[in-house]
């Protein structure tokens, strides 16, 4: 990993230093290599002690979705944060042969139950089932059933009940 793909722009504005650092393309930091280097020049030719101080930080994940930082002590902490509504995304890829990504997002604990259905509604494959901590989830579904053999193409329904949600998709699987 590098930082290659970050872009840094700065500007002083009344004895504070503005710095956005960037990326267009949507790549993981290296957190192991600077993002940024402050140089210090003196003036004076004896050791001098400058204190820097980061008084505020934004950053967002590569869809756009802010991340909440902390800053203590000099060291910056991520915060989680939690959706803020129930959610059921559609699958990717899809078309699908092989496996499929299926994203959700839940406010808050629930009993979820997360599956996949034939178009007449029986249950092929049970995917999520239980109580799940608020967060953002992504489940794989690699088009095997419950019994572990392969569906066979055609369109499938995805299922998600959390309480009284209900949220239903369309899944195609191609052979």
């Amino acid at each position: 990993l590098s930082n290659d793909h970050v872009t840094v722009k700065s500007k002083v504005d009344s004895n504070e230093l503005r710095v956005i650092g960037f990326s267009l393309e949507g790549k993981p930091l290296d957190l192991e290599t600077p993002i940024l280097s402050i140089p210090m020049l003196s003036s004076k030719a004896r050791e001098q002690s400058v204190q820097l101080m980061i008084k505020d930080m934004v950053a967002s994940s590569p869809k756009g979705t802010k991340i909440n930082l902390r800053v203590s002590d000099g060291i910056i902490y991520v915060v989680p944060t939690l959706p803020k509504k129930f959610k059921l995304e559609q699958n990717y890829p899809n078309p699908f042969n092989g496996n499929t990504r299926i994203n959700f997002d839940l406010p808050e604990d629930a009993i979820v139950n997360l599956k996949v259905m034939d178009i007449l509604g029986n249950t092929v494959k049970a995917l999520r089932k239980g109580v799940v901590p608020a967060g953002f989830y992504t489940v794989l579904w690699d088009g095997n059933s419950d019994n572990g053999s392969p569906v066979s193409p055609g369109e499938y329904l995805c299922s998600l009940k959390v309480g009284a949600n209900y949220h239903t998709m369309k899944m195609v699987v191609l052979r």
